[in-house]
């Protein structure tokens, strides 16, 4: 067998290898970017200021963090209580937070994170993520295609995987 040969059968490879994880990244892409559009689309949550009127705290499930029932009195209007799920510190009366409500079910509404990443910021990090995933396996795609040196080193990179793996 000569070099040529050989350079070839890994060239070969690495296009069915990149071809593969092309189509893996761009399935990946699209459930990120249906997830985001969900999630930036979303007519059932509204951020809105909240008032904790009664909190009640115990250790959550696991012995990690907290887990809350907290009466809140909703800004603009309304009142409903939740109950949080484990979160490192404890809620108290008169405090103040951001809560996601689902207005269709105020009960199923959630405090917000303090980062202060609302569902629609991260619909939109969602979309640009899936877009970046998917950009890039059709980018690998195309060079393997086009360019039979990096179709070679994406055969060998493949034959490494796949050795490591058994």
């Amino acid at each position: 067998m000569d070099g040529e040969t050989v350079y070839t059968a890994t060239a070969t490879f690495g296009r069915v290898y990149t071809y593969i994880g092309a189509a893996i990244a761009v399935l990946i892409a699209l459930v990120l970017i249906i997830i985001g559009f969900v999630e930036l689309f979303d007519k059932d949550t509204l951020v809105v200021d909240a008032l904790i009127t009664k909190a009640t705290c115990a250790t959550a499930p696991g012995g990690v963090g907290y887990q809350c029932v907290l009466d809140l009195a909703l800004h603009p209007g309304g009142e409903t209580q939740i109950t949080t799920a484990a979160t490192p510190g404890q809620f108290k009366a008169g405090q103040t937070v951001k809560v996601a409500v689902n207005p269709a079910d105020p009960t199923k509404s959630a405090v917000m994170d303090p980062s202060g990443v609302t569902p629609r910021g991260m619909g939109a990090m969602m979309i640009g993520a899936g877009l970046l995933v998917g950009a890039g396996g059709l980018l690998s795609a195309y060079l393997a295609r086009r360019y039979k040196a990096f179709a070679a080193l994406e055969g060998l990179g493949g034959i490494g995987s796949l050795a490591r793996a058994f």
